[in-house]
């Protein structure tokens, strides 16, 4: 996966941001299965690594650590939104560097599905704008919902907007037991919305799918 990344990155220099975002994933030499093995057989440190791995992973506090993590980032962010006044519809901004790499890592996706001769469907998720305030910036949904349909006809790809699909009454707020009780839910939405949308999607690519099929 590695090695067709760099491969993709390389024929796509004109998405620097993408790159940017997937630095993490390619700091490394790409290495082979058997070297890699090799490598950890004659590392001393390696296996006393592993060893130590498995004394700590008997000891209750360090085998619940990933519980002990989450807990401590749940009651952090708790405190920080009840200090700060934040709520579930504070207002969001996307940040600028951070839309820039999600539109070239789309383009990413786009230029490796046709490399591959992949068909690919886009839709613009459900969003709830019915009700304000709201996280979501107008400024940003809409440019959202030009800028996403405008890179998929480029590549000659579907792309349906369901961002207004689901309707106010269909959507969730958070249960009395969440930490966010009594506040909307911007993320979810029930069961007959779920439905709703399975439905609108194979309504609008039922024939394309079957199309492709029976090629």
């Amino acid at each position: 996966a590695k090695n067709g990344l760099i491969a993709l990155l390389e024929n796509s220099s004109d998405l620097p941001a993408a790159r940017k975002a997937l630095e993490p994933l390619l700091k490394s030499e790409p290495q082979t299965v058997a070297a890699d093995k090799e490598t950890r057989k004659d590392s001393v440190a390696d296996r006393l690594e592993n060893r130590l791995q498995v004394a700590a992973e008997r000891m209750p506090v360090f085998a619940r650590r990933q519980d002990l993590q989450a807990a401590v980032n749940l009651t952090y962010n708790y405190w920080r939104d009840r200090l700060l006044g934040i709520t579930s519809s504070t207002a969001r901004p996307v940040p600028p560097s951070a839309y820039q790499a999600t539109m070239e890592l789309i383009e990413l996706v786009l230029r490796y599905a046709r490399s591959k001769e992949m068909p690919v469907i886009f839709y613009l998720a459900p969003m709830r704008l019915s009700v304000q305030p709201n996280p979501n910036l107008p400024s940003d949904v809409t440019r959202f919902r030009q800028d996403v349909p405008t890179l998929c006809r480029r590549y000659g790809v579907t792309c349906l907007d369901y961002v207004d699909l689901i309707p106010e009454n269909l959507w969730t707020n958070y249960p009395d037991f969440d930490g966010a009780a009594g506040q909307r839910d911007f993320a979810h939405f029930t069961g007959a919305a779920h439905k709703k949308l399975a439905e609108q999607l194979a309504s609008d690519t039922g024939a394309q799918l079957t199309q492709r099929k029976s090629e």
